[in-house]
This record gives structure tokens, C-alpha cells and sequence, in this order.
């Protein structure tokens, strides 16, 4: 039977298969290694501690090894990492009915007087066995007073004591007692795992059943040993002992991975018609949408993993065709997008929770699933920008400088072309030659009658040349900042130039240094103004409104 024992005897009564084929030996304790062998290292090196706790989730082994361990301490050929099972005290210990070794429901053994008794017991010697071992499950059940009245003799028990404490819920376990414990976590069993123990219970019992059945009961689980094994046994029930995919998902509604196949080809063709028709055969099938919600997630994970590894059998436990068939589905989505699929996915695990009608919630998800536009790396992303920046920095502007150290502010934009200039405004009338000061009130009319925030700074600027090219302008040295390295204000000039003069002439500008020994008054008008520039660049401020009087002017 490849090491396992049955427990009890089959001809008396009918045991289930999570009793029947419980693990005898740490060998036989599936997909928790670390635990168990470290147990056997403990007990060859005679470093056996006084008390333990493991912990973890439903059905991973925790009752099953505290039993192990408890015939690996009291077998009469022991203490020994592999118990005989042949002995009394092996026998008396699997079948639950050693005076040696105590198993107490935490849960309805909570309160002090419990404990108390405990206490009282744990000063008697063991009857037969070498130790008096006290299993304690679900011991985060205890009362606040019962771990207090507990924790005196769980630190310093009498030497032929153990405590072995289960608990599923770790964190409401006090730290004093975690802190008197050998820890030891049991993990959730992987898939391979739970269907390669199913095949063998398979196997032995007679039971015909397919790899793909297998996987799909193993998943249905979700790393329970004890829940697959509760599977089977539904399975077997319903179909007899040969069971096909079909009565799989009939009794325990599993989700077909065709129909979610199906769904991601109708996302990765962008059909939201295919994925609505799909919606509605999932909702006549009454499946769960939690459990399609987990499937899918997990299909778009194993997605993800065949993009980023060589070698998936590792990460994803399914059987070969199936495994070579979403391969092939992977290369149609980049990572980008399966994560952009993964959050809405999420995003409807939560909705449909609190949706008063959650199927419409799944309808519009995969709608919203086929409406993702194929995402462009970031990385190209920051790419094509370093390469635009390159290009602009290599068509820059020069600095030019005169007399009073005029300097022309470079603009990044200047050579980008207008990829659609702006269409001349029909009533505008060609300036006369010469009269470049009144070609630029008409430019200042048109930035105002735009509401352009620039437009009351324009008159502090004057206008010094207009040529096939250029607009060439004056401009202080104190007004500089509001221009300089802000290409959009410059564009506005440009549009209301070319509405004038039908000609795309760039603005540039000459930056004159502030000129000395203009008197008191004048300087009286400037820190004025500065003051305003001032108080417009730290907060952001723009004129609202232009009442006519200039600072300047007064």
C-alpha cells in the first residue's frame, strides 16, 4: 500500500478517504518537508522540546503530524524519527484512544477551569508511554484567563510532558506562548502534490479517474489535502469509480478552463458580442462567480508566468496540453496588458461581493477587458522621450550677445514645426511697411481678445524687428522669467503674428540688462512692478482683469 496504514478496520465500518489514508509516518505527510524533517532530525539528535505549535491553514497536516510525533516519542522502539506502527502504543495513539496522549478541543475545552484541571493532571506520570503528550487543536479558542492560567506550566512542564498546540489562527495566539514554542508553519499543499497523493488513493482503491480530473479536484482544494480527499470521496459518490471531467464539474461546480480559454481568445480579439455570449453561459451554468473570479485569476497568472519564464512546469501545475495551448494564447497579450486585465479582474471580485446583481458586473468587466488598447512598454516609453529630448538639445538655440549683453533665450520649440498652423483670420489687414509698432498693437489686441494671461506683460515689450523668419522683440531683464523656458507663451505670440501677418515668424527676444540712473521715481515704479512679478511666480497668480492702470504708468 507504498507506506500508508489504514486506520480502523474497513470491514467493521465505512471510513471516508481523508480518514482511511491519513499519513502514518512524517514520510507520508504531503508537501510539508521542512516540518517533518526537522521533527526527525530533532527526535535522532534527542533535542525534543517541551512544547510546539503548528500552525496553518485547514486540512495541511497539523492534527496528522502532532500524532506522528506523539508515536514517534511513546513507540516502544523509540523514541524514534520512524515509529513501528506495529506496537501498543503506535496502534493505541493512531486509533485515538492512548491515556498517554491527551487530544483537547481548544474550542470547547476555552475556559480557566479546563485548564486548571489540566494542570492538575499534568503532575501524574505517564501510564505506558515514555511521555504524557497533550494535543491541544485549535488552541487560539483558549479565554485570555485560560492562556494565562496555562502559561506557567507551558513554560516549565514536568520533564514527562509535552504540549503539541494546532491552531489556524496563529496571530490570536498570545506572544508569552508563542514565545515558549518550537514554531513550526505549515504551508498550503501545491497542486502536483495534492493529485499525485489522489492518483495513488485512486489507484489503490480502484478508482478510474483521468490526470485533467485530478488536477481539477487537486485545484477545487486549494491546498487542502483533507478538502481534495472530501472531493473524491463526493465524486465517487455521484459517479461510481469511473469518473469522468463532465461529473466533476457537475457535482462540485468547478469551472470548465474551455469556457475561460474561450474568454481570453474573445478579449485578445477584441469581441465583446463573443465574451457577452460566454456571460450568459456562465450564469445559466449557476456557477459561482467568487470561484470564476479565482480560476481566471489564475489562468491570467499562469499567463504571466509563461511570458517571464523558461521554465513554467515549476510554477504552474497543469497537465502538458493544457500547459503548450496557453503558451501559444500568451504571445497575443504583452505584460502590460495581462496586468491591466489582472486589475480589472480584481476590481470585479470586489463588486460582485456587494452588487445587487453581480452577473451584470461580470458582463461589464469582460466588455471592459476586450476594450484594452495594446499598452506600450514603459521602458520604449522612456526611450522615446530620451531620444526627443536629444534632438531638441541639439537644435537648441545659441545664445547671441551684443552691446548691454543682450542675450536671445533659446526655445526648445522652435524646431518643431506647426504640423497644422493656425488658418489666418480673414479680416486681418497686412501691416503697411514701417509701421512695425502698430502691427504689434494689433498682435496685443488679438492675445487680449484670446484672454491670454500674458497679454498685460506684452506691453512691457517692444518691438524691434519683423523679418520673413523672426519677430524679433525687447524685452527687460526683470520680465524675463516670465517668458523664459515657457514655450507655450511663445506660441501665442506666433498665432497672433500669423493672424496679422499671415507669415509663421518665431518670436525671439533680446534681454536687455535693467538700465542705471533713471531717478527715484522710476526705480519707485519698478519695485512695484517687481513686487508683482514677484508674488505672481511664487503663487502661481495671473491678472484676472485689466483696469487700465499700469503700475508702470502711474
Amino acid at each position: 500500500m507504498h507506506g500508508l496504514s489504514y486506520e480502523g478496520n474497513q470491514e467493521l465500518s465505512y471510513l471516508v478517504t481523508a480518514r482511511k489514508w491519513r499519513p502514518q509516518r512524517f514520510e507520508e505527510v504531503v508537501g510539508q518537508n521542512h516540518v517533518c524533517q526537522t521533527l526527525k532530525n530533532a527526535i535522532a539528535a534527542g533535542r525534543i522540546a517541551h512544547a510546539y505549535l503548528f500552525a496553518g491553514t485547514r486540512g495541511v497536516g497539523k492534527t496528522t503530524t502532532a500524532r506522528i510525533l506523539a508515536k514517534a516519542l511513546n513507540c516502544l522502539a523509540g523514541p524514534s524519527p520512524t515509529p513501528c506502527n506495529q506496537c501498543v502504543m503506535c496502534q493505541e495513539i493512531s486509533q485515538g484512544n492512548s491515556i498517554d496522549v491527551l487530544e483537547i478541543d481548544g474550542a470547547s475545552n476555552r475556559g480557566i477551569d479546563e485548564v486548571r484541571e489540566l494542570r492538575e493532571n499534568v503532575k501524574y506520570v505517564p501510564a505506558r508511554g515514555r511521555y504524557k503528550i497533550y494535543i491541544i487543536d485549535e488552541v487560539h479558542m483558549l479565554t485570555k484567563e485560560a492562556f494565562n492560567a496555562l502559561l506557567k506550566t507551558l513554560e516549565e512542564p514536568p520533564a514527562h510532558v509535552i504540549f503539541i498546540l494546532a491552531t489556524t489562527e496563529p496571530h490570536k495566539v498570545p506572544n508569552t506562548i508563542l514565545s515558549r514554542c518550537q514554531r513550526f508553519y505549515l504551508k498550503l499543499v501545491q497542486v502536483s502534490d495534492i493529485a499525485g497523493r489522489l492518483e495513488l488513493i485512486a489507484r489503490e482503491e480502484g478508482i478510474g479517474i483521468g490526470e485533467d480530473g485530478l488536477i481539477q479536484i487537486a485545484r477545487k482544494a486549494q491546498g487542502s489535502i483533507r478538502d481534495a480527499q472530501s472531493f473524491l470521496d463526493l465524486v465517487v459518490s455521484y459517479a461510481g469509480r469511473e469518473i469522468k471531467k463532465e461529473d466533476i464539474e457537475s457535482i462540485l461546480g468547478g469551472i470548465d478552463l474551455e469556457l475561460i480559454h474561450a474568454i481570453v481568445e474573445g478579449v485578445a480579439d477584441k469581441d465583446p458580442v463573443r465574451v457577452l455570449e460566454l456571460a450568459q453561459h456562465l450564469s445559466q451554468a449557476q456557477h459561482e462567480l467568487k470561484d470564476f473570479c479565482y480560476e481566471f485569476a489564475n489562468y491570467i497568472r499562469n499567463l504571466v508566468i509563461l511570458k517571464v519564464t523558461q521554465a513554467p512546469e515549476k510554477l504552474i501545475h497543469w497537465p502538458q496540453a493544457e500547459l503548450a495551448r496557453i503558451k501559444t494564447q500568451s504571445q497575443r497579450f504583452n505584460l502590460e496588458e495581462l496586468n491591466l486585465l489582472f486589475n480589472i479582474l480584481l476590481e470585479l471580485d470586489k463588486n460582485i461581493r456587494v452588487a445587487s446583481n453581480p452577473h451584470i458586473s461580470l458582463e461589464m468587466a469582460l466588455v471592459k477587458m476586450t476594450m484594452v488598447k495594446p499598452v506600450r512598454p514603459l521602458e520604449d516609453i522612456i526611450e522615446r522621450i530620451a531620444n526627443l529630448e536629444r534632438k531638441l538639445a541639439a537644435n537648441q538655440g545659441s545664445v547671441v550677445r551684443g552691446q548691454g549683453a543682450d542675450v536671445l533665450i533659446p526655445d526648445l520649440r522652435s524646431s518643431i514645426p506647426d504640423p497644422q498652423p493656425p488658418i489666418p483670420d480673414p479680416g486681418s489687414i497686412p501691416p503697411e511697411e514701417g509701421e512695425l509698432n502698430q502691427l504689434w498693437e494689433r498682435i496685443k489686441g488679438i492675445v487680449a481678445q484670446d484672454k491670454a494671461p500674458l497679454a498685460p506683460f506684452l506691453d512691457y515689450i517692444i518691438p524691434k524687428e519683423l523679418n520673413d523668419k523672426h519677430l524679433v522683440l525687447e524685452l527687460d531683464k526683470k520680465y524675463e522669467f516670465y517668458f523664459k523656458d515657457e514655450p507655450h507663451k511663445k506660441e501665442i505670440i506666433k498665432k497672433a503674428a500669423f493672424k496679422v501677418t499671415g507669415k509663421m515668424v518665431e518670436p525671439r527676444f533680446l534681454v536687455l540688462e535693467n538700465k542705471k540712473g533713471q531717478g527715484q521715481e522710476s526705480e519707485t515704479k519698478e519695485s512695484k512692478l517687481d513686487i508683482l512679478q514677484e508674488a505672481m511666480k511664487i503663487f502661481g497668480g495671473q491678472i484676472l482683469k485689466d483696469t487700465g492702470h499700469r503700475l508702470s504708468e502711474e
